[in-house]
């Protein structure tokens, strides 16, 4: 973090000690003259780590009155919206009386970086029942954005994860698909890469276009120790794929991560 937006981090404090709204808004006025904020573009995650989490930590302060807080999602500069969505996850973390329907905003806002504080922020949470209630309401929305959050937030829950994910029907948004190959390799990770093979076999052999998802999930360096079933999988995408490049560029990665031979000797053959 570099000096500048710990200097802006450190007002921003100070001012909701104090709780006066025009001391809080020329504090919030330096972020939109930092580098990474300057023209509105788009934020990145470690940014949003480093500066936004902070933020929304300091407008998470029982002092601050919410009011002062609800106005900034409204702002048209992304990094005041992605400010006020980081102090909602905390304050309804904190059980702060912030409702679902509160944080709704957030969840479906234009910007996928804002939505992208909101979900680091939800994320801080030792207590996956905390979240339960969010998963509960927006893995099923109809609403892409809500979905690919709720999808985004299941690693917290990896009892229930590849359940509720076998069950739901997922839409096919990129941001949906982006959010569950995220999950999928999470989840892998973390010590549950059988039960994500079997997930991946039976969408493979559903022949319901999961081709990208599951090609991208394989192509995770978890994979790897996994290649007789990795192969299983995509064999049975072959039927399915109108263009065999994503299956070929999964087989490269696979060998890249430490695959054995029977990667490449299934790669030539295929090729031929």
């Amino acid at each position: 973090m570099n000096s500048q937006i710990r200097t802006i981090i450190t007002d921003i404090k100070a001012a909701a000690r104090i709780g006066h709204p025009e001391s809080l808004w020329a504090a919030l006025e330096g972020l939109l003259n930092l580098p990474q904020t300057l023209g509105n573009p788009p934020m990145t995650p470690a940014f949003i780590e480093k500066a936004i989490l902070p933020v929304g930590e300091a407008l998470a302060s029982p002092r601050l009155n919410l009011a002062l807080i609800q106005p900034l999602s409204d702002e048209p500069q992304a990094v005041l919206r992605a400010s006020a969505a980081a102090a909602l996850a905390f304050r309804y973390l904190n059980q702060d009386q912030i409702t679902i329907k509160q944080l709704n905003k957030p969840a479906a806002d234009s910007r996928q970086d804002v939505r992208l504080a909101l979900q680091f922020g939800l994320s801080k949470t030792d207590d996956p029942l905390k979240i339960e209630p969010l998963i509960e309401q927006w893995l099923p929305a109809s609403s892409p954005r809500l979905q690919a959050l709720a999808i985004s937030l299941l690693p917290h829950q990896p009892g229930q994860a590849l359940a509720r994910l076998a069950a739901q029907k997922i839409n096919s948004d990129p941001d949906v698909r982006a959010a569950l190959v995220g999950t999928l390799i999470a989840l892998a990770q973390a010590g549950q890469a059988e039960d994500v093979l079997t997930l991946l076999a039976k969408w493979a052999a559903d022949q319901d276009n999961h081709i990208w998802t599951i090609c991208k999930t394989l192509a995770g360096s978890w994979a790897a120790k996994f290649p007789e079933q990795a192969l299983d999988i995509l064999s049975a995408l072959i039927p399915q794929a109108d263009n065999p490049k994503q299956i070929i560029n999964t087989l490269q990665a696979l060998h890249r991560h430490g695959a054995g031979e029977e990667v490449i000797s299934t790669l030539k053959a295929w090729q031929q």
